[in-house]
């Protein structure tokens, strides 16, 4: 545990508490120097997994994800109401899509063989890119947006990344950061049985103190920060839950769904939409 480099350059961690998860055992450990946490051991995060990740549950559940997409557009919107976007891990490409129809020319890069199938069959050939950002090489002050969903706490070294998206991003140009929050009042009661964790998946687990201070370690000041549940309505999550009333009909389930709603309205969702803007250091 203390061989473990932390993204601050620390091997200074405490151990927070363990989680089993289909038959492996995991630990969740937090750097005591930046606060950041991370799982133990670290997850398998090489090109050929996500290359098959897996597609079937984003089309299982489409609408859920198209909407979540929406809000996150909700988000980019506003700061730019037009420009160059660019999705970094935009899978089957529905926030693509809906960036299009709002006048955005947009791109893709994602790893999954299938998912750069359908996201180009949906958006048009050549729209979404297989392979990984830095290995593509878009010009320099290219994008008025990048936005990357759910991707950042599965990246070993999110700071080298960082880096390539500020070469690439216009000088008045927004980065849209959107990954589970580990601050949340749910992440913090239910500790190792969070939905969130993902452990394994998720190398680094984020809160809203340590992704900010990440971005400003990557030349990015932060302008806006929302958190938020998995549904942007009460409406909506009632409809979902009724939906997969089959698969999640638990009423553990449902008080969860309905609880991390109404936690969103206060700012403590499982999920945080951090936009930044570049700074020259």
């Amino acid at each position: 545990m203390k061989k473990l480099k932390c993204l601050c350059g620390s091997r200074n961690y405490v151990k927070l508490f363990e989680r089993k998860d289909r038959g492996h055992n995991f630990e969740i450990i937090r750097c005591q120097d930046c606060g950041l946490a991370r799982t133990l051991p670290p997850p398998d995060d090489s090109r050929e997994r996500y290359r098959h990740y897996g597609i079937n549950q984003y089309l299982k559940n489409s609408k859920l994800v198209a909407s979540f997409m929406d809000r996150i557009i909700d988000e980019v919107t506003r700061f730019k109401k037009k420009g160059k976007l660019l999705e970094i891990g935009c899978n089957l490409g529905y926030l693509l899509e809906i960036a299009k129809k709002k006048g955005f020319w947009v791109r893709g890069v994602e790893l999954d063989v299938k998912a750069v199938k359908y996201a180009n069959k949906l958006l048009g050939r050549g729209t979404v890119i297989e392979g990984i950002l830095q290995e593509i090489k878009f010009p320099d002050r290219y994008f008025d947006v990048v936005v990357m969903s759910h991707v950042i706490e599965h990246i070993v070294d999110p700071l080298d990344l960082f880096k390539e998206i500020k070469r690439m991003l216009k000088n008045d140009g927004i980065f849209v950061v959107v990954a589970p929050n580990f601050d949340s009042f749910c992440a913090k009661i239910k500790k190792e049985k969070w939905p969130g964790l993902q452990p394994k998946e998720h190398v680094w687990q984020f809160g809203i103190v340590t992704l900010k201070e990440l971005l400003k370690r990557g030349g990015f000041e932060v302008v806006r920060i929302k958190t938020s549940g998995l549904h942007h309505s009460l409406a909506s999550a009632i409809k979902s839950i009724k939906e997969n009333a089959r698969d999640n009909g638990s009423p553990k389930h449902i008080i969860y769904s309905l609880l991390n709603w109404l936690l969103g309205k206060f700012n403590q969702g499982d999920n945080m939409f951090i936009t930044a803007i570049k700074y020259e250091k």
